[in-house]
């Protein structure tokens, strides 16, 4: 069995064995060189493919998510995050966050069901404010480690993330599109890999939206069906805004948090 299959066959474990594990999710932490600086990201390959692409669609995962995380931590980013889910569990969330490596700042909102958490890292300071039940409280701390270990994006390779889009199924080659004034090549998804005992997908669909060096730029999934008798449905998406030079602004709230 290839890497390809078993890292999807990981994915259907873990999903499979709660019914729908992959459906829950928890919080972690201008366009510029789309492919990264110092030729440090996986370039194309002799066949004018990236690592993990090729002419029929996306053959390694695990390949572009590595490629889309490299390029990110080299310069500075929006990313927004969305993922909904019903059945055996219920989640609804949304992350929102700006990185910059230059000014050493990152400001993140992410926003759930029953609670708004606020961050913002500047320098070596590091700011929180949550909302919850009606009342907002805020904080002030050193930052844990490095800027350099904020900024980096390391969740893309989770479930709740860029993982949970890329390792769900097949994804084949659709052409091209343009998103922000950059041509970028389309893979959709052809089939979802989930064949547990107990679960049952009626209809589903993705896309994902990469460089031909393999950045993704936007991935989305979703699919309706059933786990051990209970319906279940998914809607996610991760998408990079912005990439390069981008602006962190100070927010008001961390005013409060410094008194």
């Amino acid at each position: 069995m290839n890497e390809r299959s078993r890292s999807r066959r990981r994915y259907l474990v873990t999903l499979g064995a709660v019914g729908a594990t992959a459906l829950a999710g928890c919080q972690e932490q201008t366009d510029a060189n789309a492919t990264g600086t110092d030729g440090e990201t996986d370039g194309p390959t002799s066949n004018g493919n990236g690592a993990g692409l090729s002419d029929d669609g996306i053959e390694d995962p695990s390949a572009l998510i590595s490629t889309t995380q490299s390029t990110l931590t080299k310069q500075g980013y929006e990313l927004t995050e969305e993922l909904s889910t019903t059945g055996m569990e219920l989640n609804e969330r949304s992350q929102r966050t700006r990185s910059s490596p230059t000014a050493e700042r990152q400001l993140s909102v992410l926003e759930t069901a029953s609670k708004t958490s606020r961050t913002f890292a500047d320098g070596g300071a590091y700011y929180v404010q949550t909302t919850e039940n009606g009342e907002t409280t805020t904080s002030t701390q050193e930052l844990n480690g490095s800027f350099e270990r904020t900024h980096t994006p390391d969740h893309l390779t989770r479930k709740r993330s860029l993982g949970g889009v890329l390792e769900a199924g097949s994804y084949v080659s659709a052409g091209t599109t343009t998103r922000n004034g950059r041509e970028l090549r389309q893979f959709d998804l052809e089939s979802i890999g989930i064949q547990q005992p107990g679960v049952e997908i009626s209809s589903s669909s993705g896309t994902v939206l990469a460089t031909d060096d393999g950045v993704v730029f936007e991935a989305t999934l979703s699919f309706e069906g059933s786990a051990e008798g209970t319906a279940i449905t998914r809607e996610q998406s991760v998408a990079v805004t912005e990439l390069g030079e981008v602006t962190v602004e100070r927010p008001s709230w961390v005013d409060a948090a410094e008194q």
